[in-house]
């Protein structure tokens, strides 16, 4: 695994909130007592309630427990952005605003919480966009806009002005880290590794 890539960590961005960050390409929903879950929620759900599967057509939700998106039932669904995905009581809206990037937002809008007090998930792909515009993956208040992305196996943050990144500044564009602290005249985010309790446990070398 390149461990400039985890396969999961938090992103903490000021003013905006907490996120899971996930990089797989494959994606295990359910409730908090199944350790292999990527994303565990607080909630009646099953032990292995969905999937969620990065695909050539885009993201797909497989469904393995009673699921509806928009209010209509199903197995199998293609989601597009602002589509409203109901696991049993618990609620999600899918934001992937800009169809050509990978990368999507979930954020629970029923009462169900995940740990840490978590805002929500990213489904991290090749390109993540922060600030005020319609088209960011994720709203914060900056006009920037400020983007994370993939190149040359490492993430990159590009931004306006100088970027100040674990300790050395960057004229508008530098390297990012599994473990990151990064601040601008944008605002200020960091990246840390998701603790175990949060992370599937991994099969056993053999």
């Amino acid at each position: 695994m390149n461990l400039n890539r985890p396969d999961a960590f938090l992103w903490w961005i000021d003013a905006v909130g907490g996120y899971l960050t996930l990089t797989k390409g494959r994606v295990q929903i359910g409730n908090a007592g199944n350790r292999r879950n990527d994303v565990a929620i607080m909630g009646d759900l099953s032990s292995q309630h969905a999937e969620l599967l990065s695909e050539a057509q885009g993201t797909v939700l497989i469904a393995h427990a009673e699921t509806t998106v928009n209010d209509k039932p199903g197995s199998s669904f293609v989601l597009k952005n602002g589509d409203r995905v109901r696991l049993r009581a618990v609620e999600l809206v899918f934001h992937q605003p800009l169809a050509w990037s990978r990368t999507a937002r979930l954020e629970i809008v029923s009462r169900h919480r995940l740990p840490l007090s978590l805002d929500g998930v990213v489904l991290l792909g090749e390109t993540c966009i922060l600030g005020r515009r319609r088209e960011a993956h994720i709203p914060a208040p900056c006009d920037g806009p400020v983007c994370v992305t993939w190149h040359r196996d490492q993430y990159w943050l590009r931004g306006p002005g100088d970027l100040a990144i674990d300790d050395k500044v960057y004229p508008g564009w530098g390297p990012l880290t599994g473990s990151s602290r990064a601040t601008g005249s944008w605002g200020a985010f960091r990246w840390e590794p998701a603790p175990a309790s949060l992370l599937p446990p991994r099969p056993p070398v053999v």
